[in-house]
């Protein structure tokens, strides 16, 4: 069984649109403005579990004929953000799917887009509420970032991941399906949306140069005489940013943005299941996200062989607040 757990080494702008609303010119005719436009919606729930299946329908009242474009909108600290969207019918009904596969708690609206011959109108802003299925157990307070400064990905784009599971434990199948266990158990947590580009000859050194150009996230396996990275046997794995350069957040502070990170584990590590090897990656992944160890042993992010007590999938209280700090509700990183 793995022994201890470090963090790999840390290798270390955007210009926000301006929305200007152009008014009707002076002493146009009224017959030339658009017509006025009231977008309604109802929610089937406000909340719920992850996974249970929630939509919001309502109508946009105008006095044009045909379809409109509506698009579900959701709040997140760098802004509004699309996360789905749709056209009503002709007497202006839409349904549309609320995401539900990750946790958060934040508002959602929906827009109606302003045509050429109607205005565009928002829905009333409603809070929505995804929890885990379980209790989550420790002190929501135990977490910490990586490093003082934060390192991050960048939530608001998709993650490509690669694996090299050749020497994978405890046996390359199981390990490739640990991995993307793990993979999943993090995007539900973070709402990170990741994409599996496939397997790859690669190894996780540490740096960005040893990730392939194409990849975000490199999970693989190997030997400790394959690595100057100490993986064994004093550490089960390494986990870690690869290349890092600065960034700025919701905020406008400058943190550590993360172009791709990795995690580097021991292929010869003795009596891995896949139980215990989708644990140890839980732990990792953590680290390549941004969070560093913490001492309450109900956290994934504990440094100790306590992670291989606790339920497969299941985060604690801590992780999920860290998790929900390095996470799309933390809003986009752009770089400085």
């Amino acid at each position: 069984m793995p022994r201890a757990f470090a963090t790999a080494a840390l290798a270390l702008a955007t210009t926000a649109p301006l929305l200007v609303g152009v008014g009707s010119p002076a002493g146009a005719d009224s017959s030339d403005r658009p017509s006025r436009t009231k977008t309604s919606a109802a929610w089937s729930a406000t909340s719920v579990v992850a996974g249970t299946p929630v939509t919001v329908s309502g109508r946009v009242k105008d006095r044009v004929k045909g379809t409109r474009k509506v698009v579900l909108q959701q709040k997140i600290a760098s802004g509004w953000i699309k996360v789905d969207g749709t056209r009503t019918t002709s007497s202006g009904d839409y349904v549309m799917a609320v995401p539900t596969g990750w946790f958060y708690s934040s508002k959602l609206r929906v827009l109606a887009k302003r045509t050429r011959k109607a205005g565009g109108d928002i829905s009333k802003a409603t809070r929505v509420t995804v929890v885990p299925a379980w209790a989550p157990q420790g002190d929501p307070k135990a977490w910490r970032h990586i490093t003082r400064y934060q390192v991050r990905l960048n939530p608001c784009r998709t993650v490509t991941y690669r694996v090299n599971a050749a020497q994978g434990l405890p046996d390359p199948a199981t390990a490739l399906t640990a991995a993307h266990a793990a993979v999943d158990d993090i995007a539900q947590a973070t709402g990170l949306t990741f994409k599996y580009l496939g397997t790859t000859d690669a190894m996780f050194q540490g740096s960005g140069k040893s990730i392939p150009k194409d990849t975000d996230l490199l999970i693989s396996w190997q030997r400790d005489d394959q690595t100057k990275l100490d993986i064994g046997p004093s550490y089960g794995a390494r986990g870690g940013a690869g290349k890092v350069i600065w960034g700025r957040n919701a905020q406008g502070k400058r943190i550590g943005l993360a172009l791709n990170t990795g995690i580097a584990a021991d292929s010869q590590e003795q009596g891995m299941t896949y139980t215990s090897m989708t644990q140890l990656l839980m732990h990792e992944l953590q680290h390549a996200v941004g969070l560093h160890h913490v001492n309450d042993p109900y956290q994934y992010m504990n440094p100790s062989q306590s992670i291989y007590t606790l339920p497969l999938g299941q985060w604690g209280a801590g992780d999920l607040t860290g998790l929900r700090k390095v996470g799309l509700q933390a809003g986009c990183v752009r770089r400085w």
